[in-house]
């Protein structure tokens, strides 16, 4: 199986929490840890979703 990211960059990621839930404040984190753009929802809509 192969991975986008370093197994050492996913395991330092702003923690996601145990419920499945990412808070819309810790959103913007994510992406920064990444290197990804983030650009926020309309009315504080959020980027990531489970799917």
């Amino acid at each position: 199986m192969r991975f986008a990211h370093d197994k050492a960059l996913v395991k330092q990621c702003p923690s996601i929490g145990t419920d499945d839930v990412l808070p819309a404040g810790h959103e913007e984190a994510v992406f920064r840890h990444y290197e990804l753009p983030y650009k926020p929802g309309a009315n504080s809509e959020h980027q990531l979703a489970r799917r």
